[in-house]
């Protein structure tokens, strides 16, 4: 029920305290401190977009195993801290996002994480995230929507906040202004990450080389294209095509 979905949340805030001490000074333990912090902070002056961006950066970094070394280890703390930080935001942003949360899927992520299946649950957080986004997405003013539309159309061109402002015709400042009060990230991440996602896309293809793919997602110097996706993602263009081929056979 919501309420034992509710009551996990107020145990894994008590988790996370009581083991604050105890906790191991390790990578994954300041990062998700970090972000957490960022996180609640969002949450309560209802920037729910910032949140869901935190959200998806942080289980993004462990889907891609970079912060799984103590997950590994049965060390519970990170995970507990993620599912308390997602029934939060369902929680507080239920309201505005009805549509897309439902108890069911609650429930489902609920069932997953006690029955041991961390990784699936992870993966169900994810996709309610996404749906979560893509109802704000539906919310967002005219700009913002513009601004996204000219990123998705030209995100393999040579563009800027100059070129995007001039093309919406406002000021470089307001629109950067915009973005991060309606999105929670200016121009430059934005157009990083749906350039990185598209990547992660065709990467999915073994024929195609890393060059082609960093010409296909608007990156000229394919080394540049590599240390940027390394730096989202966590691993190489090559780990991550050579990941997605086993995941096939």
């Amino acid at each position: 029920s919501i309420l034992e979905i509710s009551a996990s949340w107020e145990a894994a805030k008590a988790l996370r305290f009581s083991k604050q001490n105890s906790a191991p000074n390790g990578t994954s333990s300041m990062q998700t401190d970090f972000f957490e912090k960022e996180f609640y902070a969002s949450v309560v002056t209802g920037k729910y977009s910032k949140a869901i961006q935190i959200m998806q950066d942080i289980i993004e970094k462990i889907r891609q195993e970079t912060i799984t070394a103590q997950i590994k280890n049965n060390n519970d703390a990170v995970i507990y801290k993620i599912t308390g930080m997602a029934v939060c935001l369902f929680s507080m942003s239920a309201s505005n996002y009805s549509e897309s949360i439902s108890i069911s899927s609650l429930q489902k992520i609920h069932a997953l994480w006690n029955e041991g299946y961390k990784k699936e649950a992870l993966d169900e957080i994810f996709t309610l995230l996404n749906k979560i986004h893509e109802t704000a997405l539906s919310n967002k003013s005219p700009l913002i929507k513009e601004a996204l539309a000219y990123i998705n159309h030209h995100f393999t061109e040579l563009i800027s906040l100059e070129s995007a402002a001039e093309t919406l015709s406002v000021s470089p400042v307001h629109l950067s202004r915009v973005m991060k009060e309606e999105l929670g990230k200016g121009f430059a991440r934005t157009l990083t990450e749906t350039r990185l996602e598209h990547a992660k896309k065709i990467l999915q293809d073994p024929h195609i080389s890393i060059k082609e793919a960093s010409l296909k997602c608007g990156y000229q110097d394919p080394n540049y294209f590599a240390r940027v996706f390394k730096n989202y993602t966590g691993i190489t263009p090559v780990e991550y095509q050579e990941k997605e081929l086993k995941h096939e056979s």
